[in-house]
């Protein structure tokens, strides 16, 4: 489990690590390659599984790679941290690191793309620690995601979702919803 959040912490410095803007190498018409554009968000979710659930502060950096038009494919981590006391023993940390690429849309999709309602999915791996009443549930698998962008007054907001299904038929399956600000 260090590993992983040796891993995140790496990540996270190379996401948030911002680059000069140079013009779009234009490929075709409507596909490019661009100097990678930066983006991240800040809000709050619930991390549940059969035996456990706990909430947490998400901070959701992601480098758009891809940009399709309008679109863009991305590499991101929504990092969600929290802490319990449910269980034995004191207040421990709970986490759910995950590493997704998503096809992102409309709304908040690059930078620049101001419309009023956007979406995404995408799939990766994730690990997670949660507590529960009789412990810790560490899981680690294959995880969906899915959600919305949209403007509330006049800010931009994230609702996501996401399901992990554990490697381990022993380890519980978890399953998240946040809502997050975009920076």
């Amino acid at each position: 489990m260090k590993k992983a959040i040796l891993i995140s912490i790496i990540c996270l410095v190379f996401i948030s690590f911002k680059t000069q803007a140079q013009p779009r190498r234009y490929v075709a018409r409507m596909f490019y390659f661009d100097l990678i554009t930066y983006q991240h968000s800040f809000g709050a979710g619930i991390y549940g599984s059969k035996d456990a659930a706990n909430w947490g502060l998400n901070y959701s950096p992601r480098a758009n790679l891809i940009m399709l038009g309008n679109n863009s494919i991305s590499l991101g981590m929504p990092l969600g941290l929290g802490v319990s006391n449910k269980g034995p023993g004191a207040v421990k940390l709970t986490y759910n690191i995950p590493f997704i690429f998503d096809f992102n849309m409309g709304h908040n999709a690059l930078p620049e793309n101001s419309r009023g309602f956007g979406s995404f999915f995408g799939a990766g791996y994730g690990f997670s620690s949660l507590r529960a009443e009789f412990g810790e549930s560490r899981s680690q698998g294959f995880l969906f995601n899915a959600g919305a962008r949209g403007l509330i007054s006049d800010r931009s907001f994230t609702l996501r979702a996401s399901y992990m299904l554990s490697l381990k038929k022993e380890n519980p399956n978890v399953s998240s919803v946040g809502i997050e600000y975009n920076f």
